[in-house]
C-alpha cells in the first residue's frame, strides 16, 4: 500500500507542521552519488511544484515522461536519469513515501520551502536529537563558527541563534 494522504489529511498535516511520512523516506537516494542525489531530488521537487494537485500514484508517470525528456535534452545527466527510471520501473515503498512527502512539502509557502531546503529536512524537523542538517552546518560555517560542530539539531539551532545575535 502506498502513502497517499487524502487532501483533507494532507492539509491537516501541513497545518500541524507534521509530515505524515516514515523517517526512512529517503533511503532510495542511496544509489546516487552526492550530485545525483541533489539532481534527482530537485527534479522531483520541480515536477511536484508544477503538478501539485496530483497524488503519489500519478506523480511517477509524470516523472517518467520528464526523465525521458531530460535524457534527450541533457545527455550528461544520463546516468542519474537512468537510475531514476530504474527506480520507477519498480518503485519501493520508501520512494513512494518520499513522493508523498514532496507533494506535502510543495503545498507549503515557497518561503518556508526555501527555509527548510527540501522535503527530507522538513520531515525531520520534529527530531531535535537527530544530527544537524547539512544546511545548519553550512550556515554555522557561514556565520563564522570554527569550533566543534553541535551533536544535535537542537544544539545547532541554539548556536545559530546565538551567532546571529552577536
Amino acid at each position: 500500500m502506498h502513502f497517499t494522504p487524502t487532501p483533507g489529511a494532507q492539509q491537516e498535516n501541513i497545518r500541524a507542521g507534521t509530515p505524515a511520512c516514515p523517517s526512512d523516506a529517503g533511503q532510495w537516494l542511496a544509489v546516487f552519488d552526492h550530485a545525483g542525489k541533489l539532481r534527482a531530488s530537485q527534479w522531483i521537487h520541480a515536477l511536484a511544484r508544477r503538478h501539485h494537485s496530483v497524488d503519489t500514484e500519478q506523480l511517477p508517470s509524470l516523472l517518467r515522461v520528464d526523465i525521458y525528456r531530460r535524457l534527450y535534452d541533457h545527455p550528461p545527466q544520463c546516468d542519474d536519469a537512468r537510475k531514476l527510471l530504474e527506480i520507477l520501473s519498480s518503485p519501493s515503498q520508501d520512494f513512494m513515501d518520499y513522493l508523498g512527502l514532496v507533494l506535502e512539502f510543495v503545498q507549503l509557502p515557497r518561503r518556508e520551502q526555501d527555509q527548510w531546503g527540501g522535503a527530507l529536512a522538513w520531515s525531520h524537523r520534529g527530531q531535535p536529537d537527530a544530527t544537524p542538517t547539512d544546511k545548519q552546518v553550512r550556515y554555522l560555517r557561514y556565520l563564522g563558527h570554527r569550533g566543534p560542530l553541535p551533536q544535535t539539531r537542537a544544539e545547532a539551532s541554539r548556536l545559530i541563534n546565538k551567532l546571529r545575535q552577536s
